[in-house]
Formats: C-alpha cells, structure tokens, sequence
C-alpha cells in the first residue's frame, strides 16, 4: 500500500474520533439540566473571588467566596488565636440583647440593665439631651432617655461600646474609623427598621447585625495594619479583582470571616455570627440547610449594609453598591427599588441617625 494512502487513512480516522468525541461530550452536556441559580456568586461587579470554596445545592454546584468552612484547621486555629486578644462584649449589652430578643420584652428590665452600667446611662442622657432630640425639657433620668431614644437606639449604645473600643485599639492609620462607626451604626437602623417592616425577624437582631457586620474591618487593621495600607492602595489591586478577593489574597480570608470567628469567639447566637459572614452573599443562606431565620436576617442586613452605602459613603474604603436579587427583595416583602426602600423607612430612623451623627464628633 502506498505511504500516502496509508497518511490519508490515519489522518481520517484521528478526525473522525476527534468528531465522535465532541458529539460524546456534547449529548452528556445536553442531559444535564440548568441550574437554578447562578453558578458563581460574584460580589463588587461580577468579578471572581480569588479564594472559593463549592457547595452543592440541590444537586448543582455553587462557587461561593471563602468561608470559616473552607480554612484549613491551621488557618482557622491562627485566626482564633488572633481575635481571643480582643475585649469580650459587655455583660450588660449581652443582656439587653437577650432580653430584647425574649418574648415579651420588659421595659423595667431594660431600664433596669442600664442602670448598672453608668458609662451606658451617661450617653444616653447625653444622647437624649442633643439638639437632634428637640426636647423642650432636659431629660434627667435614664427611664426618660430609654423611653425618648427606644431600643434600637439603647442596643446600639450598648454594643456600640465593644465597637468603639475595637476602634480605638485599631487607631493609627488604616480604615477611617469615623466613617466605618457611622457606616455600622446607619446599617444596624436600617436594619433593624426593614426587621420590623418585614416582620419575620426579630429587630434587635437584625440591629446587632447591622451594627457588628464590619467588625472584621477593626480585627484586620489591629492585627494586620501593613497589610491594610495595601488593602487601601489601589495601584496594588490586580486587574479584575473584587475587594473581597483583594482582601483573601492579603489576608487570607475575609473580613466578614474574620467578624464572624470574633462573634463567635463572643459568644453570639449563631444566627448573628452567619449573617455577619455571610452579609456580601445572601445568595448563600439560600443552600437548604440554613434555617429561615438566617435567610432572612442576612438578606436584611446584607440590604441594610447597601442602603447605607447607598446614601452615604463618604470617607469609606469599599463605595461598591450591590443590587439585590428581585427573589431576595420578594421574600421580604420589599420594593425592588432601593429608592422605594429608602422612602419606606427614612421616616424612622431619620431623627434616631441624626442623634447619632450629631454625637458622633465626640467619640474618639
């Protein structure tokens, strides 16, 4: 046989296996069915993560960004060890917490509770007393302030104290301390106000998580402040990098992981500490092994945390405004718009963040 036609027929059957093969692959992907959600979750503008981890969710696979879940056990140990340094919450807003949480709350409880904490009694009163409370008459007693204030504001006071000194520990350069207080305090009454518009959560929870969401931006800077100054410089972002993948590269995780371990290293119901790891990716908390609840609480606080971007970003690190899924905004019973949230509860928590901003210059 001649060496051509023998050329010839080797090379017609290479293309005809490249061909079955390419049929092959083509009839197993026509029998597997679409996904129901997006297979990656995409932060910041759609950009990839550079640390993930996969999930299965209802038998398809969910890239999702790194969590505790993904560490390895050195990774995670480090991390531990790393927040155990840093103050417990007080015993007092512990408390209230739980108490506001109970069934039916006790207002001599409550005043009660701040009565043993004279620091708390003091910003209240003085909280109480500010020009953006136009009161007629000084209010002279911490029964008065609770009953002015209400409790959203009674709880942020209280846990704000753990907050403010994170922030004074992580002074010194690094993330604007100013505006990430104001960020927090602004997401805990958004928060807090969407819980009551929505009715399925309980509001000082969703205020307790709107408020600590961010506490792994204070655990970064005090433990990592070279790395945070990198963080901050944009010319040291790689082309196509989200701010989450951003930080994972320096960090190694997150700051909405690293908040969640100090959570939990505070002892917060886990409900508190998964929203707060999850407040980027509310898209995770569909999975069907979380609870109703931590839906629910983490697509609030993950709203919360947008709204107040939203409005106001002055003077923070990350401006990105994420939108919501229209699943997410209709399983709490919310516009689609964040224009017609913001007109649902600004007359809320109008005059509560005003007190806030006014006291606000005071703080260290």
């Amino acid at each position: 046989m001649p060496v051509w036609l023998i050329v010839v027929i080797a090379a017609g059957a290479v293309v005809a296996v490249a061909v079955a093969a390419a049929l092959l692959l083509r009839r197993k992907s026509a029998e597997i069915p679409p996904a129901e959600e997006e297979p990656k979750i995409t932060p910041g503008g759609g950009e990839q993560n550079s640390a993930v981890t996969t999930v299965m969710i209802r038998g398809e696979p969910l890239i999702v960004p790194l969590v505790r879940e993904a560490l390895s056990p050195d990774a995670l140990r480090q991390l531990t060890e790393l927040v155990s340094k840093f103050p417990p919450l007080s015993p007092i807003a512990t408390q209230i917490l739980a108490e506001l949480n109970a069934r039916e709350i006790s207002r001599e409880r409550i005043v009660q509770l701040v009565s043993q904490d004279p620091m708390l009694t003091m910003q209240l009163l003085r909280l109480a007393n500010s020009a953006a409370a136009a009161q007629t008459r000084e209010v002279t007693s911490h029964e008065q302030a609770i009953l002015l204030l209400g409790y959203d504001t009674v709880l942020i006071v209280a846990m704000r104290g753990a907050v403010a000194g994170l922030a004074a520990k992580s002074a010194g350069g690094g993330f604007d301390q100013q505006a990430l207080l104001r960020h927090n305090v602004a997401t805990g009454l958004l928060a807090g106000a969407l819980a009551r518009r929505c009715r399925l959560i309980s509001p000082s929870e969703a205020v307790t998580a709107g408020l600590l969401h961010d506490v792994g931006k204070m655990v970064m800077q005090d433990s990592y402040p070279h790395l945070v100054k990198q963080l901050l410089d944009s010319g040291a972002s790689r082309l196509g990098e989200s701010r989450l993948g951003k930080e994972e590269r320096l960090f190694g995780s997150n700051h909405a992981v690293q908040g969640a371990v100090l959570a939990a290293r505070w002892n917060l119901p886990a409900l508190l500490v998964n929203a707060i790891e999850l407040h980027h990716h509310p898209a995770v908390c569909a999975m069907d092994d979380y609870p109703a609840k931590d839906r629910e609480l983490t697509a609030v606080v993950f709203i919360a945390n947008q709204l107040s971007k939203y409005v106001d970003c002055s003077g923070l690190d990350d401006c990105e405004v994420d939108l919501p899924s229209p699943d997410l905004l209709t399983m709490l019973n919310l516009p689609q718009k964040y224009e017609d949230i913001l007109e649902l509860v600004r007359p809320e928590i109008r005059k509560q963040l005003a007190i806030f901003l006014e006291d606000q210059p005071r703080q260290n």
